[in-house]
């Protein structure tokens, strides 16, 4: 656990190959919250925890090529994806493309999903107490976006290199600890 942990915030360790840097250091004052989970007991249901969450999660590394005021509108977050687990969320709000980039409406993300998904399996390879929520949203909303979107997250389901948890039903937090439980927002999604 904290050893793998630690190798994940090491500068050169990280997930710069998806378009991200490193997680930043901690800021003074603030505590590292990976573990808060481990001390809810495991029968507890999911629908029982208040879960710290982000909107528009990705947003903290804006893709160029856009005004800077639109840019700076568009952000809702300082932190990147790994910060973010580290201080406690455990539900992130993903906007996806038919391509597989996320985005704040037209606003680009420089991070996609498949990377957005490392990142939380490598959190929790090393936090195995903690459970994620992640919303993939389709934020075309078209037919065709929402079929692209679908294909995209089986693919992704069917390649097992996510711990994704599927079932339409709430679980308890024993049930799904160390798992994605992925939340589907687009037109006939799984």
């Amino acid at each position: 656990g904290a050893a793998a942990y630690a190798a994940m915030c090491v500068p050169g360790a990280g997930f710069n190959g998806h378009g991200v840097a490193d997680a930043a250091p901690l800021r003074p004052g603030e505590r590292d919250l990976s573990g808060w989970m481990s001390h809810l007991p495991s029968s507890t249901s999911l629908a029982e925890v208040t879960m710290p969450g982000t909107h528009n999660s990705a947003t903290y590394n804006m893709g160029a090529g856009h005004y800077a005021a639109v840019v700076a509108a568009s952000r809702c977050q300082s932190r990147d994806l790994l910060t973010q687990l580290r201080l406690g969320v455990r539900f992130l709000d993903l906007r996806v493309r038919a391509d597989g980039g996320l985005c704040h409406g037209r606003i680009g993300c420089a991070l996609g999903l498949r990377g957005a998904l490392d990142i939380c399996g490598a959190f929790l390879r090393a936090n195995s107490s903690e459970v994620l929520l992640v919303r993939v949203k389709d934020e075309a909303n078209t037919r065709n976006s929402s079929k692209a979107v679908d294909d995209l997250v089986r693919e992704i389901a069917e390649s097992a290199d996510y711990p994704l948890y599927l079932q339409m039903r709430l679980p308890t937090v024993g049930e799904v600890r160390g798992r994605i439980v992925l939340l589907c927002d687009w037109a006939d999604g799984l």
